[in-house]
Order: C-alpha cells, then sequence, then structure tokens
C-alpha cells in the first residue's frame, strides 16, 4: 500500500493566485503538471522569513543552475512567538549528487531544517486528455483456445475481415484531435442483431430495469431515429451524452485492462468496442460490444448520479497501486457492470452486464441469486472473486444513485495515496497537489 506522506495535503502555489510573494517569485511557481521525465526530486525546507528566506533561497538555486519547478507550502508550530513555515520546492532531473549537498549546505545556512526527499514513485496515469491516446494500444483475449476453434463466428472469414477494420479504425483514432469517432457501415445482419436484441431485452427493460435507465431509454429512442431498427453511429450517441452529463465515447479494438479503463473513467471518456457479435449467437458475447456498451452501458452515462459516481471510481484509480485497483474493479463490477437498485420495494436491475443479456435480466430478479445491501467496504473485504462469463450468483443492491454515490465518496477518500488529484472539466486534464514520478 502506497502510504500518504504529511506533505502530500501542502498548498500548492499557482501563478493564477495572489499571494504576498513577489512576482520575481511567482516566476518559479509552475504548479505540479510539468514533464515526467524532467521531474527528480525534492527537498523539505522550514524558514521563518518567508518572503525572504524563499529569495534567498532562490538565488541559491540559481547559483547551482537548479530549476525549481513548483514549490508547496504549509504552515507549522510557531517556535520562540515566530511563525515557522514548511516549504517543499521541486527541481528538474539530472542533477549531480555533489552538486544537490553543496546546495544543501547553502541553504542550511538561512533555514532552520532542510532534508532531501525522493519523489514518490506511482503506476503511470493519464494527466491530459491526448494522454488516453497511450490507452487501448493491446486488448485482452476473452476466449480461450479451444473456444476460438469451436465458434462459428471465428470461422467466418468475412466476419472476422470486418471486425478487423473496426478494431483498426479504433487504433487510428485520436481522442485530442477535432474529429468524430470513426463512422462504422453496419451490415443489414448487424442491423438484424441489433433489432433482434433489443426487441428481446426493451420487453424485459419495463419489468426489471431500474427508472432511471427506461427513463434514458425512451429519451434515445426519441433522440435517434430508428433506435430499435438500427445501429446509432457512436459519433451521435458520444455527442448527445457530451450535451447531458459531459461524457464522450471512445473506440476500443477490444477488452482493455481494468487500469486503462478506469483512468479513462477520470476524464469522464468511457472506452468502448464497435462491432457487434456475430449473426449465430445474438443473445451471448465473450467479450464486450456495442449491444454491451450503447443498450448496457451508455443509458446510465446520461444520468447525472450514476456518470457522478462512475468518475470517482476513475479519480481514485489514478496513481493506486495494483492491490487497490483489484479493490475498486471490484466495487466497478458490483456497481456499473452488475448492479441492483432497491425501488418501491421491488428489486431492479441497472448494472451494463445485466441489461445487456436476457438471461441475466430474467436471473437477477428471482429468487436464486444472493442480493446483499451494497458496502463497498464488504465488497473488497469478501467478494473480491467473481465469474467472468458466466451468471453471478451474488449481487449487491443500492438504495439509491445519491447514496451509492455518497459511499463509493466515502470508501474512495479513504484510499491512501501520496497526492490528491481533481479534474478541470474546462482544461481537461488532472491536477494533482504534490509532483510525482510515474512508472510503467
Amino acid at each position: 500500500m502506497i502510504q500518504s506522506s504529511p506533505i502530500a495535503n501542502f498548498s500548492t502555489m499557482n501563478l493564477s493566485e495572489k499571494t504576498d510573494i513577489d512576482k520575481s517569485l511567482e516566476m518559479i511557481i509552475q504548479g505540479s503538471n510539468m514533464n515526467q521525465k524532467e521531474m527528480a526530486s525534492s527537498m523539505q525546507i522550514q524558514i521563518q522569513d518567508y518572503q525572504e528566506s524563499l529569495i534567498e533561497i532562490q538565488s541559491i538555486f540559481k547559483q547551482f543552475k537548479v530549476d525549481i519547478t513548483s514549490i508547496q507550502f504549509q504552515s507549522c508550530p510557531a517556535r520562540k512567538n515566530k511563525q515557522m513555515i514548511d516549504l517543499q520546492l521541486y527541481f528538474k532531473d539530472g542533477v549531480q549528487e555533489q552538486k544537490i549537498q553543496k546546495m544543501i549546505q547553502q541553504v542550511q545556512k538561512i533555514c532552520q531544517q532542510v532534508k532531501l526527499l525522493k519523489l514518490p514513485e506511482v503506476p503511470w496515469f493519464p494527466q491530459q486528455l491526448k494522454d488516453l491516446n497511450e490507452i487501448g494500444k493491446s486488448v485482452i483475449q476473452t476466449e480461450s483456445d479451444s473456444q476460438r476453434v469451436e465458434l462459428l463466428y471465428f470461422k467466418d472469414q468475412q466476419y472476422q475481415k470486418r471486425r478487423k477494420q473496426i478494431a483498426q479504425a479504433a487504433y487510428d483514432y485520436k481522442i485530442n484531435e477535432s474529429r468524430s469517432l470513426p463512422i462504422i457501415q453496419y451490415t443489414k445482419k448487424d442491423n438484424y442483431v441489433w433489432n433482434y436484441c433489443f426487441n428481446r431485452l426493451s420487453k424485459l427493460y419495463k419489468k426489471f430495469a431500474c427508472e432511471e435507465f427506461n427513463c434514458a431509454i425512451d429519451q434515445f429512442k426519441k433522440e435517434f431515429q430508428n433506435f430499435d431498427e438500427k445501429i446509432p453511429q457512436f459519433n451521435e450517441v458520444s455527442m448527445y451524452l457530451t450535451e447531458q452529463t459531459g461524457w464522450r465515447l471512445k473506440p476500443v479494438a477490444g477488452m482493455i485492462t481494468p487500469r486503462e479503463f478506469l483512468n479513462g473513467l477520470a476524464f469522464k471518456v468511457f472506452h468502448c468496442t464497435q462491432h457487434i457479435r456475430h449473426h449465430s449467437v445474438p443473445l451471448y458475447s465473450y467479450e464486450p460490444d456495442l449491444i454491451h456498451e450503447l443498450l448496457g452501458h451508455v443509458p446510465m452515462f446520461a444520468t447525472k448520479d450514476f456518470s457522478d459516481f462512475s468518475q470517482q471510481i476513475g479519480l481514485a484509480s489514478l496513481g493506486v497501486n495494483d492491490t487497490e485497483l483489484e479493490k475498486l474493479a471490484a466495487i466497478y463490477f458490483y456497481t456499473i457492470e452488475f448492479g441492483m437498485c432497491r425501488e418501491k420495494g421491488q428489486s431492479k436491475a441497472y448494472g451494463a452486464g445485466i441489461m445487456g443479456s436476457v438471461h441475466e435480466l430474467e436471473y437477477c430478479v428471482s429468487d436464486k441469486p444472493q442480493i446483499l445491501p451494497f458496502n463497498p467496504f464488504v465488497i473488497c473485504k469478501d467478494h473480491m472473486s467473481y465469474p467472468l462469463n458466466s451468471i453471478q450468483p451474488v449481487y449487491f443492491e443500492i438504495d439509491s444513485f445519491s447514496d451509492v454515490k455518497k459511499q463509493v465518496s466515502d470508501y474512495c477518500n479513504q484510499i491512501e495515496k501520496p497526492f490528491n488529484a481533481i479534474y478541470n472539466a474546462k482544461q481537461e486534464r488532472i491536477i494533482i497537489d504534490r509532483e510525482v514520478k510515474m512508472c510503467k
């Protein structure tokens, strides 16, 4: 587990903020999102005279030709009735150890305490929207080798050729470029599968899906012409989501890693596939396809509370270790994928894994599965193992989406990692409150 450091709560001084520091000092304050390749370590310093000492420190760094990249500060207990301030200064990589030691000796002459710290190391995560183009470069195989031999659609050369074309379009797509999502020319067989699944599922939605889901589906029918008969283009769906909740779609060629997928949620980006299952198996797919994405996931991303707690999970996933990531993936699994809710005294479904499956929809509201009250701490303690390619034996039921939003927030807030992160929607980037070293 990555342990928190007291300096993780330091304030970060930004150029846009008004402070008492001289403008010449403000020029060295850069914020916490510089190129990771340039970052090395930091120095923790305790000073008494804030402005005068900081000017002297700046002069020492200039003398040794070391560039300060950002400064964080916090007040600490007074000494002899004089206010003390802790500073943490970050500086660029490539500084020789001998030079650093000489610089520390000079800084010690004017400061109460000086300590050299290494930047905390965390797994790589995207910080800008364009960084999401690093996600989805490879996909996870979801079928066994024996299944690939047995299943009919692996023998359908025409279908496989189209799948490769759709996959290549996803690989070629760049989210930071101002262009639409890939336009896919779906065939009559594709639209047949869509229509068949929609008709079978929509009858069950009215009985077993939650009110929020049904309202979203009804709105989709109004928004997209012939929604029940023809596969809508993902670009149109993405633009609609952006209007409703600020979310968007990004195509991928198949299933991606949990870390990649959850990291995308932090940016209000849902990674999804654009192919449809083979017409020989219209009611089931071993891997995510557009039935799962557009009928299972997308409607709920048009609702605010659901999309908000989805982003909470995404933000919490940034930079966490593998153990914490597995726990967040389990919470995601029992909510966004296979979540149930209590509505007017009855169990209703909202998870995408349920909404895209006729069999699971009928099963989840029967007396066969075990339904437990939603509790993220219980999930992470007792329910870390779950089947991926079969009906779920256990579901977790929420009272409301505002309630699950609060519970997920409470869980995410107790995760220990060396920084805090927020999403700046206007700039489409992640802002962290201290610098870290990212490792791929």
